[in-house]
């Protein structure tokens, strides 16, 4: 299985293969096709390589689209009047959202309400129409839009500015008895901004000279989508890293492995030799004794001598490796702990701690409001 041979099934198959519990062999195939394509940049443009059951179970390939940017909506060319044909046009019934929560919990005067409903209403329905879930009134924020699984908290807010406070009266002084009063108000401008706080990311929209809010909601639907794009690539990287790392230590527990039973049969060999050389010994010392007793001129303490030799023999052969022709060969214990492999993990590899590769895709939310096939919306 070769890289050119994996993309060529996929593009045959409709973009998906399907292996059902494959063998070691197969499935190390299928990796090293799929690490391939992507060290060799086979994957078409816009595309990109996702695959579960890498270790085990059924393993399924998948040639998915990137989430990109989309496209314009491009008016129709009119046809000439006696080539018009009458269609009804069909409605697409759109999700409704409450948005009262997000309204109640706006901070503007009264007069801009009717502003920041139509407002909130349009960058809801851009939002669901790009196929983000929309959230109202949650996370202190006015509205939340949920892209690529990254919660992008979003507050309406009428700007206010500086200006000189007012002559305080007697009555009011008296409460700023160890203080001066304050030389400056805040007072609002009946502009309104739309400020999304997210992390490191935060962007503020608002109403200038030369443009209102309202002109630049596609550009905050557009922010969202390269956000979107960025949390993908992020979460592409990681699983990648993962996916890196935990073939590091699969690589690293193997050598571990392998270290640790050779390092175990070379202390089986010292110990046998060192077994070997003591029994010999004592069969040299039990011919001594035999000789000695020979020569003993008492009966009794040749008989207790001969009964000693005979102690010496057995004992030489209980030590001797070569009592057990079994073990005199390489092992492989069928249980090897994770403590026994410690020692001999490369540097900066813990074997007690097995990388996690993070999910690629990221399984989706369960959307409460987002459907699927919602009419194109043009912000104004």
């Amino acid at each position: 299985m070769t890289s050119d041979e994996l993309l060529d099934q996929l593009n045959s198959a409709g973009g998906e293969i399907y292996v059902a519990d494959p063998s070691e062999r197969v499935r190390a195939q299928y990796r090293r096709a799929i690490h391939g394509a992507k060290e060799r940049a086979l994957v078409p443009e816009g595309f990109q390589l996702w695959h579960t059951g890498r270790d085990r179970g059924d393993m399924v390939i998948r040639l998915l689209k990137r989430h990109t940017k989309p496209p314009r909506v491009v008016p129709p060319v009119r046809a000439p009047e006696t080539a018009q044909v009458s269609v009804i046009e069909k409605r697409v019934r759109r999700p409704t959202i409450d948005l009262k929560p997000a309204l109640a919990s706006l901070a503007v005067s009264k007069r801009l309400l009717p502003r920041c409903r139509t407002i909130l209403q349009q960058v809801t329905d851009e939002a669901l129409r790009r196929g983000y879930e929309v959230l109202a009134g949650v996370e202190k924020s006015s509205l939340v839009i949920v892209a690529s699984g990254e919660h992008l908290p979003f507050r309406l807010f009428e700007e206010q500015d500086t200006a000189p406070a007012p002559p305080r009266t007697k009555a009011e002084l008296r409460r700023y008895t160890w203080r001066l009063p304050p030389s400056t108000i805040r007072v609002p401008t009946g502009r309104l901004a739309l400020r999304l706080d997210h992390h490191y990311r935060n962007r503020t929209w608002a109403d200038r000279t030369r443009w209102r809010l309202e002109d630049r909601l596609t550009e905050v639907l557009d922010h969202v989508d390269s956000l979107a794009r960025a949390e993908i690539e992020r979460q592409r990287e990681a699983h990648e890293k993962g996916l890196l790392d935990l073939e590091a230590w699969e690589a690293g527990a193997a050598a571990a492995r392998h270290a640790y039973i050779a390092a175990l049969n070379r202390r089986r060999m010292r110990n046998q030799a060192a077994r070997s050389g003591r029994a010999h010994a004592l069969r040299e010392f039990a011919n001594r004794v035999l000789a000695r007793a020979a020569a003993e001129a008492d009966s009794s303490v040749a008989a207790q001598m001969l009964e000693w030799q005979a102690a010496i023999l057995v004992e030489a052969g209980r030590m001797d490796p070569f009592s057990a022709p079994a073990d005199l060969r390489s092992v492989e214990p069928e249980e090897i702990t994770a403590s026994d492999l410690a020692p001999y993990m490369p540097r900066g590899i813990s074997v007690y701690y097995r990388p996690v590769v993070p999910a690629f895709p990221l399984p989706a939310p369960a959307p409460a409001h987002v459907i699927a096939g919602v009419a194109p919306r043009v912000l104004r």
